[in-house]
C-alpha cells in the first residue's frame, strides 16, 4: 500500500533532499579540484639543472680531445688550454651566463683561473644573494696533460653566476 503525500509535502521532501544533494555534489567537485590543482606546479625552477650543464660544457671545452680517434677523454685538460688563450667562445656583452673556473695542480701547487665573461662575473657574484642572480659552486677532480708522458692531478672548482633576464 502506497501512502500519497499532499502536494506541499512532496514539494517539501523534492525541495528538502535536492538542496542536500546539490551541496554535496559541489563539495565533491571542490575536494577534486582542489586535489588537482595541488599536484599541478605552474612554476619549475630549472635553473640547478641549467648550471650543472653549463659545467658539463665547460668541462668538455677544456677536455682532451685525441687528434686520431677524435675522442674527447672527460676531465683530463691538456696544458695547453689552459696556458694560452681562453677556450671558451662566449658572447662578451652577455650578461646571462658567468663563470670563474680554477684549476689547481695538487702536485706542484701552481693555479691557473680562466674566466667567461670576467667583467659580468666580477659584478654579479657578490649580488648572488638576490633571487634574480643564481650561483653554484662545484668540486671536481681533474688531470692535467702536460705532455704524453707527465699527467697531474687537479682539483677544479667551477663558480658560476646567471642572471635572470626579466
Amino acid at each position: 500500500m502506497k501512502l500519497s503525500l499532499s502536494k506541499k509535502a512532496v514539494a517539501f521532501n523534492i525541495l528538502n533532499y535536492s538542496i542536500w544533494r546539490i551541496m554535496f555534489i559541489t563539495l565533491l567537485f571542490y575536494a577534486m579540484y582542489s586535489l588537482a590543482s595541488s599536484q599541478v606546479n605552474s612554476t619549475i625552477d630549472v635553473s640547478d639543472i641549467r648550471s650543472q650543464i653549463m659545467s658539463q660544457r665547460i668541462i668538455n671545452a677544456l677536455s682532451y680531445t685525441s687528434p686520431h680517434t677524435l675522442r674527447t677523454y672527460s676531465g683530463i685538460i691538456p696544458n695547453e688550454k689552459i696556458q694560452g688563450e681562453s677556450p671558451f667562445q662566449f658572447d662578451e656583452n652577455s650578461d646571462l651566463f658567468s663563470a670563474e673556473i680554477t684549476l689547481e695542480n695538487t702536485q706542484t701547487g701552481l693555479q691557473h683561473d680562466l674566466y667567461i665573461n670576467k667583467k659580468w662575473f666580477d659584478r654579479y657574484y657578490d649580488l648572488k644573494k638576490f633571487d634574480q642572480y643564481r650561483a653554484s659552486l662545484e668540486w671536481r677532480s681533474a688531470l692535467i696533460r702536460e705532455n704524453a708522458q707527465k699527467i697531474d692531478k687537479a682539483r677544479m672548482i667551477i663558480k658560476t653566476v646567471e642572471h635572470e633576464d626579466t
